[in-house]
């Protein structure tokens, strides 16, 4: 065993990392050289390879959660390596026919690609990897959402799909209901390595990164139809996932005006649009549902427009239909709300197309939307199962949106110098406060679409197609995130991830443009540089640095937090000044508990606590109750829930020495976790005491009670 944590996380996460090729790379290729998909079979290898990671993204996710039903984790995994046994014998043999005496030999823009695809591996691990300093751990903010998602990913490893809701034991583990389809794909690597889930949710970003990587180049050529430089035009969209908007400003003013440093660089906007770093890095998943339905678009938009080509046969129309019709029951498992928007888009579309008597391509999109929802209807009775309520996925009896509209950050709803003068009438003001969120939010991309629409206004008759359905997908997509919102939590998530749309419109256009700019015959030059041109290059520039900014802030706040230079203290960790020590020994524990506890256990730590997050990234075992209502919003009848909190509730906060024994054979506990923050830990005549733990140290003490 690895006994320093930094380098076990970091080898884990570097070793899973090719093994996803068996998952994300290898089915894709299969399925190409199968139905041919956008003339797969006539393309180079490095398109081959660019194509296969999107469709593997569809095709093994529906391949992990649906076939994964009736079919045993074993077999699907042999079928997962024989697919990767036949695409490399392929590819070897395609190389070996087709090698030239200067092979080795790279296009510039390659060994960039590879480069930048070198670099995304080198952030991923140092940002997510814990960070161990002596006797002292420091976790990733991204805890606060990894948390659930490590748990459902070994739920997914204990009972396969569908998982149980690893959050509630009430008498049963329930189904979940929640868009799940990422952390049963995951599972499968984690399955074959023996890797822990962590890493392998770590792996998953660096997938993710490739994924809507190689989705720009195929936007580019089939979709925007670039003719000229577009493996340079390629190289720029992809280095531009890693340029934000103007996140850093709102912060540095927020730093000044109330000395606070949030924990993400995103979190100064209540409904924020999230960067692309900070998206792969907190919910991969998401960016898979983008990616899923972006190529089943894709798939469907190019069957009349390959090339100038009319492939327009009963079969190619056949696979099409059906490709897409999978890729958007993928995205609907990985995704509610991105597929909630883009479908709210393909309706819109769809009306078009039958408003120009292009009745042919109306009946093929019809159905497919008909064939995504009889594939989506096993997932569809886990969504809407008995006793279902509002939760996280907008499943169940809670309605999933409602109307409303957009809030504001707090200096820009009305602003201080407006409101002293007693002006506090924000809905006059709300037009102007939303354009600057805007704005900043959005930075270069902003000033990017801005030209678009003045040009694309300028020369509307002679718009084509490409450019009106990419109009279609941000006006659809801002109308989500500005007058559309999440019913059922209260993070308005449905704009949170509906705004990756329009981030992916825009970068396209942002890519185009930069190139044209940038080496244009006339091009720029420093002494004559133009309104404009300056504005472009501060906006690139505080991009990037809010990027990196975001990087640091989300790798360092714990330590900050450990030595008290965060004005508020987070209290989803330890206290300060233990914050290092409390992580390090609560790892420690767990990873001991795994040896002393069967693997199928079910462990109860107190709910009631605003700290528990540490406790569920690093338990691999059931629970019964792991935060208020029992979890229940990810599965299972809130009704029951009430009765077992309280008893657990009272063991952990109410004084007195319980008798664990009986309390844990009526819930099915196994073990029991008791924190220095839990105040029976503080009672000296409590349970906690009484009993005699099989693990402890100055921070937690966990007992066997069964």
């Amino acid at each position: 065993m690895i006994l320093n944590y930094t380098l076990q996380d970091a080898l884990y996460t570097v070793a899973v990392i090719p093994v996803f090729a068996i998952f994300l790379l290898t089915p894709g290729y299969c399925l190409g050289m199968a139905i041919d998909l956008l003339l797969f079979r006539s393309r180079s290898i490095e398109e081959k390879l660019l194509l296969s990671i999107p469709f593997s993204v569809v095709i093994s996710t529906v391949m992990a959660n649906l076939i994964g039903r009736y079919v045993s984790a074993n077999a699907l995994l042999v079928l997962f390596c024989f697919s990767a046994v036949g695409a490399i014998l392929h590819l070897t043999y395609t190389w070996w026919r087709k090698r030239k005496p200067d092979f080795c030999k790279l296009h510039i823009t390659t060994k960039i690609t590879i480069a930048l695809a070198s670099i995304w591996v080198i952030v991923v691990v140092l940002s997510l990897a814990d960070i161990q300093l002596g006797g002292r751990l420091y976790i990733n903010t991204a805890l606060w959402d990894h948390a659930v998602r490590v748990a459902f990913l070994r739920s997914a490893l204990r009972s396969g799909p569908p998982p149980k809701n690893p959050f509630s034991y009430l008498g049963s583990a329930p189904v979940a209901r929640y868009y799940y389809y990422w952390y049963v794909l995951c599972s499968y690597p984690a399955r074959l390595t023996g890797i822990d889930a962590r890493c392998v949710l770590f792996g998953s970003s660096v997938w993710a990164g490739f994924s809507v990587a190689a989705l720009i180049p195929l936007y580019l050529k089939y979709f925007v139809e670039a003719k000229e430089n577009l493996r340079r035009k390629s190289v720029i969209g992809v280095a531009l996932l890693s340029v934000t908007g103007l996140d850093i400003l709102p912060t540095i003013y927020e730093f000044f005006r109330a000395k606070m440093i949030t924990a993400d660089v995103e979190w100064w906007d209540p409904v924020q649009i999230t960067s692309w770093t900070d998206a792969l890095l907190w919910v991969p998943h998401h960016v898979a549902s983008l990616v899923a339905c972006f190529i089943g678009f894709l798939a469907l938009w190019s069957i009349r427009r390959i090339e100038g080509k009319e492939p327009s046969t009963t079969s190619s129309r056949l696979w099409a239909g059906v490709f897409a019709a999978l890729a958007f029951a993928a995205a609907a498992g990985l995704s509610v709300y991105v597929t909630f928007t883009f479908a709210i888009f393909l309706c819109c579309w769809s009306l078009r197309l039958l408003g120009k008597r292009r009745f042919s391509d109306f009946l093929l999109y019809l159905s497919t939307g008909l064939l995504t929802i009889v594939i989506s209807i096993p997932y569809l009775h886990d969504l809407l199962s008995s006793g279902a309520v509002g939760g996280a996925t907008g499943a169940g009896s809670g309605k999933f949106e409602r109307f409303g509209l957009r809030d504001l950050p707090g200096f820009l709803s009305t602003p201080y110098f407006l409101k002293i003068r007693g002006f506090v009438h924000p809905w006059l003001l709300f037009p102007f406060g939303l354009l600057a969120v805007y704005i900043l939010e959005f930075g270069l991309f902003a000033i990017v679409g801005w030209m678009r629409l003045r040009i694309d206004i300028r020369n509307r008759f002679m718009r084509s197609e490409s450019e009106t359905a990419s109009w279609y997908l941000v006006a659809i997509s801002m109308f989500v995130i500005t007058f559309l919102r999440s019913s059922v939590i209260s993070n308005n998530d449905l704009a949170f991830r509906s705004a990756m749309i329009t981030q992916f419109i825009l970068l396209l256009w942002a890519a185009e443009y930069l190139d044209s700019w940038s080496f244009s015959s006339s091009g720029y030059k420093l002494d004559r540089l133009g309104i404009k041109d300056a504005v472009l290059i501060c906006t690139l520039i505080l991009g990037f640095v809010g990027t990196l900014y975001g990087l640091a802030i989300l790798r360092f706040y714990s330590v900050l937090d450990d030595h008290c230079m965060i004005a508020y203290p987070a209290d989803w960790l330890p206290a300060p000044p233990k914050v290092g020590i409390d992580l390090f020994d609560t790892r420690h524990a767990y990873q001991e508990l795994d040896k002393v506890v069967p693997a199928g256990s079910i462990v109860q730590y107190n709910p009631m606590s605003a700290d528990y997050l540490p406790l569920l990234m690093y338990t691999k075992f059931q629970l019964v109750d792991a935060f208020p209502d029992c979890g229940t919003e990810f599965g299972g009848d809130v009704a029951k829930c009430a009765p077992v909190q309280t008893a657990i509730a009272d063991l952990f906060n109410k004084p007195g020495n319980y008798d664990i024994h009986q309390l844990c054979t009526q819930l099915s506990i196994d073990a029991l976790i008791a924190r220095e923050s839990d105040p029976a830990w503080r009672d000296q005549n409590s349970w906690v005491w009484s009993y005699k733990p099989i693990i402890e140290n100055s921070y937690i003490r966990m007992f066997r009670c069964k």
